[in-house]
């Protein structure tokens, strides 16, 4: 990889919201391999902004926009701030494990997958205790056929239907949003739990909606055992 030759330009995206003690980890677990950092704040009341601000960067854009329940929405709008090019979407209460690859590796990485029609590579996200770990479309070149999709649990798609060239990397990030206390502070169980029972009248007939409830939405009295049973068949 080291011996590639490439023009790779790649935008650290992170959306951010009261993440004080998060933020600074996050940018600088990103830093070194971004030219660009694009920092989104959405309403933080904190000292989030000022954090980021602290850190002086000269590649980093700061950003203030209004937040709106619809987290596809709000991502879309995100992209539309990152020139083209390719594209690191980190939360704000992640960090990037970089003892996988250095800068260059993934860059030449990335160099190599251009000549591949809408390349998206999922990223390992990792729970804070290492217990159980996702996959996240969240390293991809911009393009004007790729959007997020769902007001919540969202995810990149096709606008068009041309076929996403998905690579799955072993590149990993910490996430920190599992933890009772950010759990509590973004009450993210009734609200997640809302906006997916709204997708899901959205789009009743799509089975990655149904695959998303948990427990939480029959605890909550959003939807029965019964109902959920139902659903399945």
């Amino acid at each position: 990889m080291n011996s590639n030759k490439n023009d790779v330009f790649l935008t650290g995206l992170i959306m951010v919201k009261n993440q004080e003690k998060n933020i600074i980890n996050a940018i600088k677990s990103i830093q070194k391999y971004c030219d660009l950092l694009v920092i989104v704040d959405t309403g933080s009341t904190d000292k989030t902004v000022e954090n980021i601000e602290s850190l002086a960067l000269k590649n980093l854009k700061l950003y203030k926009m209004t937040w709106v329940e619809n987290y596809a929405y709000m991502r879309n709008k995100c992209l539309s701030l990152v020139p083209d090019g390719w594209i690191l979407v980190l939360d704000s209460d992640e960090e990037f494990d970089s003892k996988i690859c250095d800068a260059t590796e993934l860059k030449n990485f990335l160099g190599l997958l251009n000549q591949k029609n809408n390349p998206v590579c999922t990223v390992k996200t990792i729970n804070y205790d290492d217990t159980a770990f996702t996959r996240k479309r969240v390293l991809f070149r911009k393009s004007s056929s790729i959007c997020y999709h769902g007001l919540v649990h969202e995810e990149l798609i096709s606008v068009d239907k041309t076929a996403l060239t998905v690579i799955d990397t072993n590149l990993s990030v910490v996430n920190k949003g599992v933890v009772l206390s950010e759990i509590q502070k973004f009450k993210k169980p009734e609200r997640y739990s809302r906006l997916l029972i709204k997708q899901m009248n959205l789009e009743p007939n799509n089975p990655r909606w149904l695959a998303m409830i948990s427990q939480d939405y029959i605890d909550l009295g959003l939807i029965s055992k019964e109902q959920y049973i139902r659903k399945l068949q």
